[in-house]
This record gives C-alpha cells, sequence and structure tokens, in this order.
C-alpha cells in the first residue's frame, strides 16, 4: 500500500502499527509505533524533517522532505519504514535550492518543482526513486549578467547562536559610495524569511525601496540548521558590518 497524502499519524501493516511525527527529542522526526506503544525512530539526525509526504509499503520507504545541511533550502528525502539504514537524498545533488514534490499514490512518480533565490522556477515530471527526468528536461533559467544576485551568509549573536542571512544589492551597486540598509525581519516560528528559492530577498521592500537606492537584508530569526526553533527573545542586535 502507499500513500501521497500523509499527515504523520498512519496506520501501517494493516493495522499493527502507525507513524507518528513529534519534536519529543528536540528535532522533528518520525516514528514508527505498534500497538503496544513500543516506539521506533525513523528518521535519525540533528534535523528537522519539515514534510512527510509519501509512505511506499510495498518498497519498505518513507518520503519526506528535510535539509540536513542548510535551513534556508528543501529536498526530498527516503528512508526505510523499519527504521534500517540512513536517509536517502532523492533529489538531485545538482540543484541546490528549494524543491517540491506532487507524489503519485503509487510512490513511483511525482511533479516536480524547483528553484533557487537566482535560477528562475521549473517544473518537470520524475520517476521514484531516481528522480530521472520524464520527457524533455525544462532548461533551467537564471539571471542575466549584471543583474544582482542575492547572496546568503551567517551571523552569529552575542549568544553565539548562528542564524542564516540573505543580502541584495541594489542595481548599478557601486562599492566607493555608502547605502542605507533596509532590514526585514520576522520574528515567529510560523514561517521564514530567508530561503533560498525564487522571490526569496526581493521581496516588496527591495522593489519597492532597495533596487536602485538601498541595500536589502533579512534575517532568520530560527536558528541556522532549524527550520522550526525561534531564536529566544526574538530580537537581534548586530553591532558589527556584514560586508
Amino acid at each position: 500500500m502507499a500513500w501521497d497524502n500523509p499527515i504523520g499519524w498512519d496506520f501501517i501493516e494493516q493495522g499493527k502499527a502507525f507513524l507518528w511525527v513529534t519534536e519529543k527529542d528536540g528535532w522533528r522526526h518520525i516514528y514508527r509505533v505498534d500497538m503496544q506503544g513500543h516506539e521506533k525512530l525513523i528518521t535519525k539526525g540533528d534535523y528537522d524533517i519539515l514534510d512527510l509526504l509519501a509512505v511506499n509499503e510495498k518498497e519498505g520507504y518513507v518520503y519526506f522532505m528535510a535539509s540536513p545541511d542548510n535551513a534556508t533550502q528543501n529536498y526530498l528525502y527516503r528512508t526505510k519504514l523499519d527504521g534500517s539504514g540512513k536517509a536517502e537524498r532523492v533529489s538531485p545533488t545538482d540543484e541546490q535550492g528549494t524543491h517540491s514534490y506532487n507524489i503519485s499514490p503509487n510512490g513511483k512518480y511525482a511533479e516536480h518543482t524547483f528553484s533557487n533565490a537566482n535560477t528562475f522556477p521549473i517544473r518537470d515530471w520524475v520517476a521514484l526513486p531516481s528522480n530521472k527526468i520524464i520527457g524533455t528536461k525544462p532548461v533551467a533559467r537564471t539571471l542575466p549578467p549584471g543583474f544582482p544576485q542575492v547572496k546568503y551568509i551567517q551571523i552569529k549573536t552575542d549568544e553565539g547562536i548562528v542564524m542564516d542571512a540573505s543580502v541584495t544589492l541594489p542595481e548599478h551597486f557601486d562599492s566607493t559610495k555608502k547605502y542605507p540598509l533596509v532590514f526585514y525581519v520576522y520574528t515567529e516560528p510560523a514561517s521564514c524569511t530567508v530561503k533560498d528559492s525564487w522571490g526569496n530577498g526581493r521581496n516588496f521592500l527591495y522593489q519597492g525601496i532597495c533596487k536602485k537606492t538601498a541595500i536589502s537584508m533579512s534575517a532568520s530569526t530560527v536558528e541556522a540548521h532549524r527550520h522550526q526553533k525561534a531564536l529566544p527573545g526574538g530580537i537581534v542586535f548586530i553591532k558589527k558590518s556584514v560586508f
């Protein structure tokens, strides 16, 4: 049996066990729980799963979104339903950025989209788990030469917490001149302002204010390598220039 819309409270093995998504160990992980209450950690490691996408009992795999090494990005992974082995990345390693998948009920195919802050979105159909494109491969379009690139940096707070941040320079930037800095921040855990996806770093503030005259910057109040945990206090003081 395969499901394309699991919610993290799904029965498997003909009702003998179910999948449970929880942050009980400090990270958002998937557990297998049997009817006697015995738990088995399925996704192991210091990272959060972002979404549980599909369960393929016939092949013994669960598919989920995560990004263990970069909290600004998003990739498809799969791992064994019995908790053995390590998570395998399904998304192509040469496409760094944000991926999304709409997986078929049998778990063998998916509608796949990809973009990053400097690459226009593309959409294709792929076979799983190979991620091999079905049909003609779409051509990824990057920004034209000379167009301002969104850059990603990391900032360490006085408490030693590392935050991801994005920086976008104005058009025709002159390094010999001084520019005002427009700083955009959202201080709750429900969302993140620093994502390596198309449109990020070029929000309404950049389009309306910064495009010609100012440097646009945003820092995530979610700790780097964490997608869910907000920083304590939600207020960050930056004392030194990052440029």
